[in-house]
């Protein structure tokens, strides 16, 4: 796990075969191959008033208090973005660099977050439900590699196990790659 510019920064300087990101990636050292998309999904305390609906809509999370990915995701542009053109304020009570860390904040109901539910919606647990966020926010993850060299037989062979190891059911709103089981 690194911050997305060290992640680029090291596939592009070849000290690194391969990793993934859900940044958008314009680099000349770097290439990219699609991985997966995915639809933004708001993750609440189980016990939030907004938990037992079915779908979060924009307009529910006006006044609620609100955990936000730092600005140096590139999600966090198209979120504020969609909440500015809605008119739309949220009560932003905490911005945090990592999903990770998010997660942990609303695990301890400090607030609700809008997230790409790659790779976390496995690692959630019991205290935090999981609903479709409409309008929908797309995500694309995508398998980041060195442009200057092709990649090993190894880091093939690593990609292709990722790719089969999707659990086909648990993303039903995205596309997946090609089933190659």
């Amino acid at each position: 796990m690194l911050a997305s510019d060290s992640l680029l920064t090291g596939i592009a300087e070849g000290r690194f075969d391969l990793g993934m990101t859900d940044s958008s990636v314009s680099h000349e050292g770097i290439r990219t191959e699609a991985l997966l998309e995915t639809q933004a999904i708001c993750v609440l305390h189980r016990q939030h008033r907004l938990a037992s609906r079915d779908e979060i809509r924009v307009e529910d999370l006006h006044g609620e208090d609100f955990i936000a990915l730092s600005r140096r995701h590139s999600s966090r542009a198209a979120i504020d973005r969609l909440l500015a053109r809605e008119g739309i304020l949220p009560n932003r009570v905490l911005e945090s660099s990592t999903n990770v860390s998010v997660i942990e904040f609303v695990r301890e109901g400090l607030g609700l977050a809008l997230l790409n539910p790659f790779p976390l919606i496995h690692q959630i647990g019991p205290e935090i439900v999981m609903r479709p966020f409409l309008p929908m926010l797309g995500y694309r993850t995508d398998f980041v590699l060195p442009s200057s060299r092709a990649p090993s037989a190894a880091t093939m062979a690593f990609m292709q196990a990722v790719r089969n190891s999707f659990d086909r059911t648990a993303y039903p709103t995205s596309t997946l790659p090609p089933d190659t089981k």
